[in-house]
């Protein structure tokens, strides 16, 4: 889980550098990988609801946590709130209640409830996130990726939009990049 981001960490437009080829790369890259998980989850809605597919599911042990330890930041970035952990608070009871229905009707860890849960959680979380990485990459959005949306809508109204350092660590990218460049 990621730490709560301080105020400090927005900064004015044109503090952080630009992702040249590299970072909007990787930026790309990784979102098309959220969006193509997303894909997957839709695509297999029903049998992820009603079947146990996490034993045999090396993708979705691996989204999960990438999409939690994400969740707070897509939050509070993308909607710009201030939620912190809360929206993971909430999850983790919801599921632990789906886990307790499960046992208590389906005699099973992974039933509708839980599956439900998940797959709509996933998709929640992975399709702003995804779109947030690839709209990054093409509009070269520095610092954190969920500042997109923001980007957008002030280039939209004219106007610049506050950055804020990456709480995921992909703008190192650009920093290193700028760094080898002679840029900022």
């Amino acid at each position: 889980m990621s730490a709560k981001l301080p105020e400090s960490s927005y900064v004015s437009p044109g503090v952080l550098p630009k992702p040249e080829w590299l970072g909007r790369g990787f930026r790309l890259g990784v979102g098309i990988v959220f969006l193509l998980s997303a894909f997957s989850v839709a695509r297999n809605f029903q049998s992820l609801v009603f079947s146990e597919p996490l034993a045999g599911s090396f993708g979705l042990w691996v989204l999960a946590p990438v999409l939690f330890w994400s969740m707070s930041e897509v939050i509070d970035l993308g909607l710009m709130v201030h939620w912190g952990r809360k929206a993971q608070l909430v999850v983790l009871i919801l599921a632990a209640a789906s886990i307790a229905i499960d046992y208590l009707f389906y005699r099973r860890f992974w039933a509708p409830p839980l599956g439900l849960l998940f797959c709509v959680w996933c998709l929640l979380i992975a399709i702003p996130l995804g779109l947030a990485l690839v709209l990054a990459a093409i509009m070269g959005t520095p610092g954190c990726e969920m500042r997109t949306y923001a980007a957008l809508l002030a280039r939209l109204r004219g106007q610049s939009a506050s950055e804020h350092y990456c709480p995921g660590g992909i703008d190192f990218i650009d920093r290193w990049q700028a760094q080898r460049g002679g840029r900022k």
